[in-house]
């Protein structure tokens, strides 16, 4: 499980697609992308899982696909997105670059929330 510092790290800029997430964890277990380590891999899967829980209960992410918001809670989008993700490196990786998460198989991808001075929300899609 990664320190408190390392997920300040993986933190630092999430504006990005989930596989800018997924490539900072495995940065921070010192695998590099499109590089399968199976020893790490299950680490780092609930590493990514928990972040995604914990983003999603913070109301700092939401996840969408093909331009619409998932539905549920995000207890219940965490549950469904951990039920699809791979098993394998290999599997996230298809031929380069973290591709799985750009796949149907993926089940949402990344929507950020920032809130404005007036505590407007704004919503930067991915």
């Amino acid at each position: 499980m990664l320190s408190k510092e390392q997920l300040l790290s993986v933190c630092e800029d999430l504006t990005h697609p989930l596989h800018f997430i997924w490539f900072s964890i495995g940065n921070e277990y010192g695998v590099k992308p499109s590089t399968s380590d199976p020893k790490t891999f299950e680490l780092r899967r609930n590493d990514f899982l928990a972040l995604l829980g914990r983003l999603l209960n913070e109301g700092r992410l939401r996840l969408a696909k093909n331009g619409k918001f998932l539905p549920g809670s995000g207890a219940e989008q965490l549950v469904f997105f951990a039920q699809a993700f791979p098993r394998s490196d290999d599997e996230i990786d298809l031929g380069g670059a973290g591709t799985w998460f750009f796949t149907d198989a993926c089940p949402g991808g990344a929507v950020w929330v920032t809130f404005g001075d007036d505590g407007q929300e704004t919503f930067l899609w991915t």
